[in-house]
């Protein structure tokens, strides 16, 4: 009894798997056997695309995404899902492609038109304000502050990328920035606060910024602003006492900067000294309203 029972179990699971839906690998297979024999359609490249994305190769299905649209050119929901996919990656050679693909297909559409003037805000100014004009008319609006700082630098000769990716990053537009911010880099390969910006935007996102922030350092810059770079790098990454030491460099070079004396302040708090970090905060709200206190202790971590 006890043995018929067994079977019957081991039967009834045989079953259950026999009845689950094969792998993504094992879809693929055989649309890309019938395509080899038959050849491609738009629905085979859409499948193709969504069982690659299944197996984690974005790539791969950007690839077929577009190759579907090829075959299909008027189908807005492929355009979309393009568009999205390649924004969401960053992968921005695709997306500035697929945007205006989607914008030709549906010109008022506020996501597209957004994302495309996000993408375009640093290189070029002018189209960049139609397409976030259009979106914030069409109910999406951008930070207001990126629409004045493009105004602002729109026929500057050099800061643009720079200027557009700090208010980028204010606004945690984090992929976005990074982008301007290489630019920057490209622009100026010696840039020190390009290079540090790239380094912390990274490192917010979760990707090494290390070789970005170490040729900042390089340079031998006596920016603050570099240092504060450098510490809010190192605050991201986690690793308080160089974070603090960075902050510790600004405020040697720029000490009545309220902003900075309140970073010095919260990394004296992360590390559990708040005696001291009461102090610079103290010093930070003083100097904001123009004052200074007169028993600043040594600047040293």
């Amino acid at each position: 009894m006890r043995a018929a029972a067994l079977l019957a179990a081991a039967l009834f699971a045989g079953t259950a798997a026999a009845a689950q839906p094969p792998a993504p690998a094992g879809q693929l297979y055989p649309i890309l056997a019938e395509a080899a024999r038959t050849g491609w359609t738009a629905d085979r490249r859409r499948d193709a695309a969504e069982l690659t994305l299944a197996l984690g190769d974005v790539d791969a299905a950007l690839a077929h995404y577009e190759a579907a649209l090829l075959l299909d050119p008027h189908d807005e929901i492929t355009a979309r899902r393009t568009a999205e996919l390649a924004v969401q990656n960053s992968r921005w050679d695709h997306a500035a492609d697929a945007l205006r693909r989607l914008i030709a297909l549906l010109p008022d559409d506020p996501w597209a038109n957004l994302h495309l003037g996000l993408l375009l805000a640093p290189a070029a100014p002018h189209d960049s304000l139609a397409f976030l004009r259009r979106a914030a008319q069409t109910g999406m609006a951008p930070p207001a502050e990126l629409i004045e700082t493009i105004e602002q630098f729109a026929d500057a000769r050099t800061g643009l990328p720079l200027a557009v990716g700090a208010v980028m990053t204010d606004a945690a537009l984090y992929g976005y920035a990074e982008r301007a911010f290489e630019l920057a880099v490209a622009l100026d390969p010696d840039t020190a606060q390009a290079l540090a910006s790239v380094a912390l935007v990274r490192a917010i996102q979760g990707k090494d910024g290390a070789p970005w922030l170490d040729q900042a350092l390089s340079l031998g810059s006596e920016s603050a602003q570099l240092y504060v770079a450098a510490g809010l790098y190192y605050r991201a990454v986690g690793q308080d006492f160089i974070s603090l030491e960075m902050f510790l460099n600004a405020l040697s070079r720029d000490p009545l900067n309220p902003e900075i004396n309140a970073e010095v302040s919260t990394t004296y708090g992360l590390l559990g000294d708040t005696a001291t970090a009461d102090f610079w905060a103290q010093q930070a709200q003083l100097l904001a309203r123009g004052m200074r206190a007169p028993d600043a202790p040594p600047l040293e971590p």
